[in-house]
């Protein structure tokens, strides 16, 4: 239980840390002085806990049965869930290629970062529905 809450966590704070992060990126022709707004950063953490906050309604939500309730359930939380995950791994993508990461490298780090936090919460919630 510990590596899972240990994977969850430190994947949370990672993805939500580089989201920030890439908000620091100066833009193209920005000078010295340049700085990131508060609100760029705090909107570049959005992405991360909706995808956090998809996956927990998904899987802790009692839904009743029923087809429509399995569109509303897995196509309401899947759209949230592709566009967070598309645009934090662009986020993530931005700040390792800023750091120099080769184009697989950059490439393959927010799948790594993101797929830990979604698989160790999902191995929380697997182990607390086996009591």
């Amino acid at each position: 239980m510990f590596v899972a809450w240990a994977g969850f966590v430190f994947g949370s704070v990672v993805s939500i840390a580089a989201n920030v992060l890439a908000a620091r990126i100066p833009p193209g022709g920005a000078g010295a002085s340049w700085s990131p707004s508060l609100v760029a950063q705090l909107g570049a953490a959005v992405w991360p806990v909706a995808l956090l906050i998809a996956v927990e309604v998904l899987s802790r939500v009692p839904w009743p049965a029923g087809g429509l309730w399995r569109f509303a359930r897995f196509g309401g939380v899947g759209v949230v869930a592709a566009g967070s995950a598309i645009i934090s791994y662009g986020h993530i993508r931005d700040v390792l290629t800023t750091w120099g990461y080769s184009g697989l490298g950059a490439g393959v780090g927010p799948l790594v970062i993101d797929g830990l936090m979604v698989v160790s919460g999902f191995a929380l919630l697997a182990k607390g529905s086996s009591k």
